[in-house]
């Protein structure tokens, strides 16, 4: 069966910005006379909703933090990065330059290359620097699954073949209740993907925009069965952060300062959270671009940082596993199966085809390749001239001139 792959449709907010504020103008004129609190799941008939979707930030999203708001801490406990002093990597200094040159004409506000877990190289640009925390965007979908990781590993969750019913007892008496925690993982739930960038009234922009994520995200029914097909949806990663909140008596947020932020000693991040302290698990972790390098080493190093295995191993391994529908996506983490991604995304296969990735719109990205023990974490705009090889390639080819792997 020839798998569906999907293109994640937030990156058209960029294209299709005026198209949506004219239609959002015309909805807010006819609901003037309608005033709600904000409050309730379905946000259509609210006129605060067409208000926050005026201010989005459709251009440079990642730079605009304030309109993602509420915002939560995630308390940490930093201690930076150490940098290659002693010039130990490999990785000549030419190679390094073509890496930062390709960041820095792509619209990218951040990049670093750390090897052997040291830095080599972290570089800022546009009026960005080292203590500045943009969103993730879907990157926080593979911070998610380490989570769930952790639980499984502490006896909070079954199994990943439990039903997600087990614990979403909304999801007991209707065709939900099939769905299984790895079909969530997998992105093969069958959950209705009504993911439209330019209609107000599509769930994808409901629960991005508006104020009770967690409702609004279990009134999502199925459509079709569970395990049989391929389909991006983030409304599969916000019922895994319900889940995860429901079988750990913890908000999202102190479970990821406990479990991860603190033994990674990350700095303090933020999570925008709904007006019911509901966090937007399947987006919106706000981090500074050291600390997605130390999730890229925590995965490179199968969960162990630090001195201490802070995810299980035999968890990394199962993220890592190609879901049976879709090659190049393991559990909420993306793989480098170059016949998989389509041209829009590379111009040529990757040298390095057992690489791991973060992805988030706007191609925020952290490249994790341990054949080299190399991490490469980007921060940025979005970039239409971006492919995901060529960084990477440019590295691991400089790497095997000198007949280096791990």
């Amino acid at each position: 069966m020839k798998i569906k792959y999907i293109i994640d449709l937030d990156e058209n907010f960029l294209k299709m910005k005026k198209k949506l504020k004219i239609i959002t103008l015309i909805l807010l004129t006819s609901i003037t006379t309608i005033g709600l609190s904000g409050a309730y799941s379905d946000p259509s008939f609210d006129i605060n909703y067409y208000l926050r979707l005026l201010k989005f930030p459709f251009a440079e999203p990642i730079k605009n933090s304030e309109w993602y708001e509420p915002k939560v801490k995630v308390n940490g406990n930093n201690i930076d990065l150490p940098y290659d002093k002693d010039k130990k990597s490999e990785i000549s200094q030419k190679a390094i330059d073509k890496v930062v040159d390709y960041a820095k004409n792509n619209n990218s506000l951040g990049i670093t290359i750390i090897h052997h877990g040291k830095v080599v190289t972290e570089n800022y640009f546009r009026d960005w620097n080292n203590t500045l925390a943009g969103d993730s965007e879907s990157m926080a979908k593979s911070v998610l699954s380490l989570l769930i990781g952790i639980a499984i590993d502490e006896g909070k969750i079954n199994s990943i073949n439990d039903p997600a019913s087990l614990y979403i007892k909304e999801w007991r008496n209707d065709d939900r209740r099939k769905i299984k925690i790895k079909h969530l993982l997998q992105m093969t739930s069958g959950l209705r993907n009504s993911n439209s960038v330019i209609n107000p009234f599509s769930d994808l922009a409901k629960m991005h925009i508006g104020f009770n994520v967690r409702d609004l995200a279990l009134t999502i029914p199925s459509e079709k069965t569970a395990g049989r097909f391929s389909d991006y949806n983030n409304v599969n990663s916000q019922i895994l952060g319900v889940i995860l909140e429901n079988a750990t008596g913890q908000k999202y947020y102190d479970y990821l300062s406990e479990k991860i932020w603190k033994p990674l000693r990350a700095d303090n991040a933020y999570v925008e959270t709904d007006n019911t302290d509901t966090a937007r698990t399947y987006c919106c972790l706000f981090a500074r671009l050291n600390d997605w390098g130390k999730l890229g080493l925590l995965v490179l190093n199968k969960g162990f940082y630090n001195g201490k295995q802070i995810v299980p191993e035999k968890w990394i391994e199962q993220m890592i596993t190609p879901s049976p529908k879709r090659s190049n996506y393991g559990l909420h983490i993306w793989l480098a199966d170059s016949k998989a991604f389509k041209s829009w995304r590379i111009n040529e296969k990757f040298v390095d085809e057992s690489m791991i990735f973060f992805d988030g719109r706007s191609k925020q990205r952290v490249f994790i390749l341990p054949k080299y023990d190399l991490v490469i974490a980007r921060v940025g705009d979005n970039s239409d001239a971006w492919r995901e090889n060529i960084i990477p390639n440019i590295l691991v080819r400089d790497l095997e001139e000198k007949n280096y792997s791990k």
